[in-house]
C-alpha cells in the first residue's frame, strides 16, 4: 500500500508560484521569459526555491539580463 503524502516545509509570503515548464536553465542560472508593456520578450534571471508539483517557487525579483 502507498500513500501520497505532501509535507508543507517552509513559508514565504514574497514568492511567487509559476509553472516548473517556465523555467529555462543555463550555466548563468535560471531564467524565464516575459513579455513587458511594449509587447517584446525580456529574458530574466530569476531565483528558484522550492518545487510544489509542477510549480516553482519564485523568491527575488526578476532582473534583466
Amino acid at each position: 500500500m502507498y500513500v501520497r503524502v505532501e509535507a508543507v516545509q517552509s513559508h514565504s509570503a514574497q514568492a511567487i508560484l509559476i509553472p516548473q515548464r517556465a523555467v529555462m536553465r543555463s550555466n548563468n542560472g535560471a531564467f524565464v521569459y516575459i513579455v513587458n508593456d511594449q509587447n517584446t520578450v525580456e529574458v530574466r534571471s530569476i531565483v528558484t526555491g522550492f518545487n510544489v508539483a509542477k510549480l516553482v517557487a519564485h523568491y527575488a525579483r526578476a532582473k534583466r539580463r
